[in-house]
């Protein structure tokens, strides 16, 4: 009798373990099915932001459209190109010759300030290049359609113009402009102006 009772309570904890085994291997599945799911939403989420923040950040603030090229506040126009040899003044020890075989390329351009603060146009953020190579600015003494030289402060909503001007081959075939702020790596904007778009003078 003792023997039977043995076994009957051997089965029993025999069953009994199975059942517990069962039991902790469903909730570890269930635990580990959950712990994945958040792991695959968390993963989604941060997918999600990260295209989000890709799509709400442009890569520039820059943007250039026909004549009009536009960097942070300042919306710049060019409004006459002038190529020519001679800049006539007052009298002939004022005048501004090129050198043989050169000439000058004038750029006359506005700049309006179109943010809500006040800016300032500086002519050292401006580079200059034909061909590929880099020119050199033009420093001249006579005051071209009477305007000075593309420099100073613009009040928000308000204009100012000036003028760029280089010195380059006579035969030169096209001026590349390109406008570089003092803390960018590269240009806000390059401009290609041809020879056909000049007026000689």
């Amino acid at each position: 009798m003792k023997s039977v009772k043995r076994i009957i309570i051997i089965a029993l904890a025999v069953v009994l373990g199975v059942s517990a085994g069962c039991g902790t291997d469903e909730a570890s599945n269930s635990e580990s099915k959950n712990s994945v799911s958040q792991t695959s939403q968390a993963s989604s989420s941060e997918n999600k932001v990260s295209q989000t923040d890709q799509v709400s950040s442009p890569e520039s603030e820059t943007s250039q459209s026909g004549n009009d090229m536009v960097s942070g506040n300042l919306k710049f126009t060019i409004d006459k190109v002038i190529t020519t040899k001679l800049l006539k003044g007052e009298n002939e020890y004022l005048n501004d010759k090129a050198d043989d075989g050169k000439a000058f390329v004038i750029i006359e351009m506005t700049a309006e300030n179109i943010g809500d603060e006040n800016d300032y146009v500086n002519p050292l953020y401006f580079s200059a290049s034909s061909d590929d190579i880099s020119i050199s600015d033009a420093v001249l003494l006579n005051k071209p359609d009477g305007l000075e030289m593309f420099s100073g402060d613009i009040m928000s909503g308000k204009k100012r113009k000036g003028y760029l001007a280089y010195k380059l081959e006579e035969n030169w075939k096209s001026v590349e402009i390109s406008y570089t702020e003092v803390l960018d790596n590269k240009p806000a904007f390059t401009y290609t102006v041809n020879r056909s778009d000049a007026v000689e003078q």
